[in-house]
Order: C-alpha cells, then sequence, then structure tokens
C-alpha cells in the first residue's frame, strides 16, 4: 500500500471518469482536484502536473505522477485491490516452459491487455477521427457545409463505418466468448453472455478502459448498440453499478459531446 492517499486531476467531460469510477469500486480514500475546460481544451494548469497536459493524472502517495488511464488503472488496481475483486483469473502469465495446455482464449494477462488494446488502439483512433469530423461538420460556415458533409459521408462510408462495426463485433464476440474452466482449461458453452469482459464478476481493467469508448461513440452518435446485444447489456451493466454513479456524482461534469480529453 502507498503511504498516503492517491490524488486524482481530473477534467469534466473526459475519460477521466473511467478512473473516478476505478476509485469508487476500489473503496479507498483518495483526493481530487478538479478542472474546468477551456473553450473545449484542457486548461494550461494540467501541464503543471504531468507534460502531456491531458487528464487523467494520478499523484501516487509517494509523490510519482502516472498518465494514461491503462497505466493509471494497472497501478490502482494492482496497488489497492488486495482481494483481487478486479484482477483477472490468471494473474500470472504463462510460461514458455510451461507443460500446462494453454490457449490463446485463456482468460490471463496477455487476453486482459488484448482486450484493452482492443480499445486504445484499435477503437480511440476510428472514434476520435470520426468524432473531429463530426464536430468539423456542425461548425462549418453555411456556405462550406456542403464539402465538409460531403467529404465527411464519404470518409465514414469508405472506412470509418466498416472499422467501427469491426471494433464492435469483436467487442461483442468477446462478451459472447464461452468461458474457460480453472479445473481442466477447456472452455464450456454458456447459455448467456459474460458480465464483463474477462468472465468474472466484477469488472476489470480491460472494462474500465475500454467503457469509455463505447460511451463516447454512443454520445457522438457513432454506433448503434441494439446491433450488439451483448455489448449492450455490458454497457448497461457497467453504468448501474453503484460505484459509477457515484462517480458521477463526486466527478464536475460528464457530457462526453462536449470533449474527448
Amino acid at each position: 500500500m502507498s503511504s498516503g492517499k492517491p490524488t486524482l486531476h481530473h477534467l469534466n467531460d473526459s475519460q477521466s471518469h473511467s478512473i473516478l469510477w476505478l476509485l469508487e469500486e476500489l473503496g479507498i480514500e483518495y483526493d481530487i482536484v478538479p478542472y474546468k475546460r477551456i473553450k473545449g481544451r484542457a486548461p494550461p494548469e494540467l501541464k503543471q502536473v504531468h507534460p502531456c497536459g491531458k487528464s487523467p493524472l494520478l499523484v501516487t502517495g509517494s509523490g510519482r505522477v502516472i498518465a494514461e488511464r491503462s497505466a493509471i488503472s494497472l497501478y490502482l488496481i494492482r496497488t489497492y485491490d488486495g482481494e483481487g475483486r478486479f484482477q483477472v483469473a490468471h494473474p500470472v502469465l504463462p510460461s514458455p516452459s510451461s507443460s500446462s495446455s494453454s490457449s490463446e482464449d485463456d482468460d490471463d494477462l496477455v487476453r486482459e491487455e488484448q482486450l484493452v488494446s482492443l480499445g486504445t488502439a484499435t477503437l480511440n483512433p476510428v472514434v476520435m477521427l470520426a468524432f473531429i469530423l463530426g464536430f468539423l461538420v456542425k461548425m462549418s460556415p453555411f456556405f462550406v457545409w456542403p464539402l465538409t458533409a460531403g467529404f465527411n459521408l464519404m470518409l465514414r462510408k469508405a472506412f470509418l463505418d466498416a472499422e467501427l462495426a469491426s471494433g464492435f463485433g469483436e467487442l461483442e464476440r468477446a462478451l459472447l466468448r464461452p468461458k474457460t474452466t480453472t479445473a481442466n482449461q477447456q472452455q464450456q458453452q454458456q447459455q448467456h453472455a459474460r458480465e464483463f469482459l474477462m468472465g468474472g464478476p466484477h469488472p476489470t481493467r480491460a472494462d474500465f478502459v475500454t467503457q469509455w469508448y463505447v460511451e463516447w461513440a454512443m454520445a457522438a452518435k457513432l454506433v448503434d448498440l441494439d446491433k450488439y446485444p451483448a455489448v449492450r447489456a455490458w454497457y448497461d451493466r457497467c453504468q448501474a453499478r453503484p460505484a459509477y454513479r457515484r462517480a458521477l456524482e463526486k466527478g464536475n461534469g460528464y457530457n462526453l459531446a462536449k470533449g474527448s480529453s
């Protein structure tokens, strides 16, 4: 455990909300320093905390500053989740010399990292580009609006919609994937979708990181979750958690239509 409380530097209407949610799930004491956007952007004061000037930023009890949600989530879970509620069922990387049978679908750290990357490396750039294009269309003067709207539509049809469908399809398959038994490492078909991405009764880092991209895509009206019923159920399940609702109350605004930092 750290010697002191962690401090979250939290920007309104941003992905920092997912770290606030995780802190509430952990049930630990923490401090929060709220920031408001200036003309839709993060304020310059955040650069005094870390050169990236982005949120979330976490200052640990020992004074270390951690940027990026996946790294912050990893630190918080490994440091404060003593009961292992938010960790994967197989928290040790498989050994290359291990004689035990293994599958690429095992619910281990490798798969968790794969799902985290699905959000950060696959969904993030596509949602970001689609969001920016939509914003440009919305803000365009009337005399150039047909040009920007036409370009946006062309790019959506040629690339973005297919990439979004691919990413959300992968997320849907992850939630419908059969669970791996701990007894014989064989998969047994389940009647229902997983509650959370790693197959356990609680969210893990994969859920805390990836869920935000789904929220962002929903806020920007880029995806119809009715096409992905398992994702829809998972999304609603995350939002219904008491810790998620407490995070909404403790945050200083959460409207993803206003920002993405």
